[in-house]
């Protein structure tokens, strides 16, 4: 047989009995966590909810933590997201863009402008990103409908608020009207640019532009682009709320909202305020544990706010596992009101260090077996020789100590020649 035959055979032979490849471990759920802070008295809504985003952005560069928002969730318990009418939004994007592929533009249009006005309604809900793919969807409706001044327009006001949008090609596979939205882009570009202030009542809520953190009310948003943005509020105990706002190239405008109060909430305060009597406990109580039937969570991590001096606050945090029912860590560091999120980075570190994400705790380290005593053997040890030596004399020294008897009777005569 020749030798290439022969190792092909053999390398045939060799995938055959090949173990086959064990199957891919399933990925490792996260742990769902939220955060509650705790402040003592007399600091503002505006440290706290400072301090409150550090924290959650220090904890969600954790990648095996899933971290919630309690607000989110809060009102996601109460019932108070708009369910319903974000699905109304979907199956009329869903529709319009069905109508797009089939050459219908003129059918699409107004079920695509139904959910532009769907999501803009409830955008404190959705990923802006639903509604950015609504808008992409109607102006290409526009283009295609021969309305091109319609659809740049649309392009325009959806890259004033999203800058980095890119193209939908799934909307527009052959990429027909990329040059519209190309242009589109440039004009956003040359817009000047502006800023606004926005309120809120209460105040101390946090405010983010199109998504993005400018601070907590009432504050200043600054170079944002001349023309309409999304400013969405959070306020622990509130539901989120949404407006739309104008951005002017020659005044500062001012916007504000009134909050509005969840239903749930009280039920929640009531919870807080007994879970820092207990703070500490080596076991979740019951009002800890009453947190994941209505927020569904995992992990809490209850954060306490004390005064530590000028521009410092002493941050002691807790993380208790609902699941298991147990404190899982527990830490502490003054952090500098100037460099939160560079120390409280360093804190969550230090919260989840050596700890078991799935809720337990690692059982301590059995203590280590006595050490053994080395014996000598029986024959080298000094009671073995005396016990031997007490055996010999015990035998030598009656023969050596006692009289010999005379071996001869008195009479001698049987043994005369003894001596002889």
């Amino acid at each position: 047989m020749r030798p290439a035959l022969l190792l092909s055979v053999l390398l045939c032979c060799a995938r055959a009995h090949a173990a086959p490849p064990s199957p891919a471990a399933p990925a490792e759920r996260k742990a769902r966590v939220t955060v509650f802070l705790l402040p003592a008295p007399g600091y503002t809504p505006q440290m706290v909810a400072r301090v409150m985003t550090a924290f959650n952005r220090a904890l969600a560069t954790n990648p095996r933590l899933d971290v919630k928002d309690s607000d989110k969730l809060l009102v996601e318990y109460a019932g108070e997201v708009p369910t319903e009418q974000i699905s109304e939004g979907k199956t009329a994007m869903a529709e319009g863009i069905e109508l797009l592929a089939k050459k219908q533009a003129p059918e699409a249009i107004p079920r695509l402008e139904k959910a532009v006005s769907v999501f803009e309604e409830t955008i404190p809900f959705i990923k802006k990103q639903m509604l950015a793919r609504a808008m992409i969807a109607l102006a290409v409706a526009q283009a295609e409908a021969r309305q091109p001044r319609k659809a740049v327009a649309i392009f325009t006001q959806l890259l004033v608020w999203r800058p980095r949008m890119i193209y939908d090609t799934a909307i527009d596979p052959a990429g027909t009207h990329l040059p519209l939205f190309e242009k589109a882009r440039a004009a956003a570009k040359k817009l000047k640019k502006g800023s606004l202030e926005l309120t809120t009542t209460p105040a101390g809520a946090r405010a983010y532009i199109d998504g993005v953190y400018v601070g907590t009310t009432p504050t200043v948003a600054f170079a944002l682009t001349v023309g309409q943005h999304y400013a969405t509020y959070k306020h622990l105990g509130y539901i989120k709320a949404a407006q739309r706002v104008q951005v002017s190239p020659t005044q500062q405008d001012r916007y504000s909202l009134d909050l509005k109060r969840s239903e749930k909430f009280l039920i929640l305060q009531q919870s807080l305020e007994s879970v820092r009597k207990v703070l500490g406990q080596t076991t979740a109580t019951v009002d800890m544990i009453s947190l994941a039937t209505f927020l569904f969570i995992d992990q809490v991590v209850f954060a306490t706010m004390g005064y530590a001096g000028p521009n410092q606050i002493a941050v002691n945090a807790y993380l208790y596992d609902l699941r298991s029912k147990l404190r899982l860590n527990t830490t502490s560091l003054t952090v500098n009101t100037k460099s939160l999120p560079t120390e409280l980075a360093q804190l969550s570190r230090t919260l989840y260090f050596n700890v078991r994400y799935d809720g337990s705790l690692e059982a301590p380290p059995e203590p280590p077996p006595p050490p053994q005593i080395k014996r000598r053997r029986f024959y080298a040890t000094w009671w073995f020789w005396t016990a031997v030596g007490v055996g010999v004399a015990a035998i030598v020294l009656p023969s050596v100590l006692v009289k010999r008897d005379n071996p001869c009777p008195d009479d001698g005569k049987w043994c005369a020649g003894y001596n002889n």
